[in-house]
């Protein structure tokens, strides 16, 4: 029986042994890379928090003008009801 290379891989991934053996390999590798984008992902994460910090702060100073634009329309029809 013809065996592709997917069984194949599968059997050959499928023993502990192999596993732990491809992660040994694999593992100075991840750590070489990982120390070569440790400094950027820092960025992109105080990046983030400072768009976040500024959606948040945006969206504070707009609820405050909305809420004085609707005292002051209370206030303008108010007053012209009265002057009527």
């Amino acid at each position: 029986m013809k065996r592709t290379l997917r069984e194949t891989c599968i059997d050959f991934f499928t023993d502990d042994h192999i596993k732990q053996d491809v992660r040994d390999m694999m593992k100075p590798l991840v750590q070489m890379i990982y120390n070569e984008v440790y400094i950027y992902l820092w960025i992109i994460a105080f990046y983030h928090l400072f768009v976040v910090i500024m959606i948040l702060s945006m969206f504070c100073i707009l609820w405050r003008l909305m809420k004085q634009y609707e005292m002051k329309k209370h206030l303008m029809s108010h007053f012209v009801s009265s002057i009527v």
